[in-house]
């Protein structure tokens, strides 16, 4: 029998965003578009923040993947790659998360618990529509085969 997990009210999920309407490939191969992270009410590092979305969702899954299968207390740093913005991810419990979201200058824009099952689920269904909307408009780049292998590795 599947056992379910409640969340408590008070305690919020990281969410990936990403605007598929927004992506866009470079004649040199890269791949632009929206991505951002919401934490209840915050956007990081804004709504619509425009960086490389395969980039930072790779690094987002390979370090929310690492936090899952973790046995002892681990800390992982993802930054955003257009500009000094970055979150910070640590195992707080077994299943929270302390999410710290925060730029170079040391401004900390939000620092909460989060839904460590709930938060890994958000990252890895943004990634899986990210790797099927690039495989639909048939684009190749060295992310994406970064990015089904870490969503192989997380089924």
């Amino acid at each position: 029998m599947a056992q379910i997990l409640r969340r408590s009210p008070d305690v919020q999920t990281l969410e990936l965003k990403l605007d598929f309407d927004s992506l866009r490939m470079s004649q040199k191969g890269s791949i632009s578009g929206e991505i951002w992270l919401e934490l209840g009410d915050k956007s990081f590092p804004e709504q619509h923040w425009s960086d490389l979305p395969t980039a930072v969702t790779a690094a987002l899954l390979g370090a929310a993947l690492r936090l899952k299968d973790a046995t002892s207390a681990a800390k992982e740093e993802v930054w955003f790659l257009d500009g000094p913005y970055y979150a910070v991810l640590e195992q707080a419990q077994a299943l929270a998360w302390l999410v710290s979201l925060q730029n170079l200058d040391g401004f900390l824009f939000v620092k909460s618990n989060v839904d460590g099952p709930a938060s890994f689920a958000s990252i890895r269904a943004g990634a899986a529509s990210l790797v099927s909307e690039c495989a639909a408009r048939s684009w190749e780049h060295p992310d994406i085969p970064v990015l089904i292998a870490l969503l192989d590795a997380s089924a």
